[in-house]
């Protein structure tokens, strides 16, 4: 048995901890085989959001008027820099999220397949002797995404809405190896939406919805602690259940 960080439970604790482990490797023996024959750097729809916006400030650097990447929900003004509100910008980037469900599994390529998506997290490795905790172990777990976001470009004129969103389109693009890096092995451009015009207050915006498709991961990770934190609240329970017979 892998696990076998048992200080503090006692001879009936160890007992239930052990049957835990055996449905824990009868698990992985039957996930690993299905998963990835390389495990993909982990990426999650935050933190392929977050990339997006650093590459949109690593690309306006040296612009005049920036172009910033904003939550669609943030308050404030439309062209308003979230850092500094007096500075003028040349265009704002919305972000919002469309459509998010449990993601197609390898050998699936279309998104959103309900034949062949991933309903539940997998076991992807067992650490048998984590780092972070010497002597413990820890299951990895993560489970596929596929989401649906929109980048809405958002500026003063129509010229300048319709030529951000033909930039935008470009960054995207040209940048796949970026996102690779990343763990994003599956996106690509979606379609657009109908334009739109925007009157708030004495100004006008022209919007430009682009929606993307990509597949995330999330990870989860179950320490050995936390296992056997499982056991001792199932012993107390089946205590109190006991006592109250």
């Amino acid at each position: 048995m892998n696990f076998t960080f048992n200080a503090e439970l006692d001879e009936e604790q160890i007992r239930i901890k052990t049957e835990l482990v055996r449905h824990i490797q009868a698990e992985a023996q039957k996930d690993i085989r299905k998963s990835m024959s390389t495990m993909p750097v982990h990426c999650d729809i935050e933190q392929f959001v977050d990339s997006v916006a650093a590459l949109v400030d690593f690309d306006q650097q040296k612009a005049d008027k920036k172009v910033v990447l904003k939550d669609s929900h943030a308050g404030g003004k439309i062209m308003e820099h979230p850092k500094y509100p007096n500075q003028d910008l040349g265009g704002v980037v919305l972000y919002s999220m469309v459509e998010r469900a449990p993601g197609t599994m390898e050998g699936g390529n279309e998104p959103f397949n309900r034949q062949r998506r991933e309903i539940k997290p997998r076991i992807r490795d067992i650490i048998t002797n984590d780092p972070k905790n010497p002597g413990r172990a820890t299951v990895i777990k993560s489970q596929w995404f596929d989401n649906l976001v929109r980048f809405e470009l958002v500026a003063r004129s129509a010229s300048q809405a319709n030529k951000l969103a033909l930039w935008f389109e470009d960054l995207m693009e040209c940048n796949r190896y970026y996102f690779a890096g990343l763990g994003i092995t599956k996106y690509f451009f979606d379609r657009r939406e109908k334009d739109a015009f925007e009157q708030s207050g004495d100004e006008g915006y022209y919007r430009r919805p682009l929606v993307y498709y990509v597949r995330t991961e999330r990870t989860f990770e179950i320490s050995e602690q936390a296992l056997n934190n499982i056991v001792v609240c199932l012993t107390s329970l089946n205590k109190e259940n006991q006592n109250a017979r």
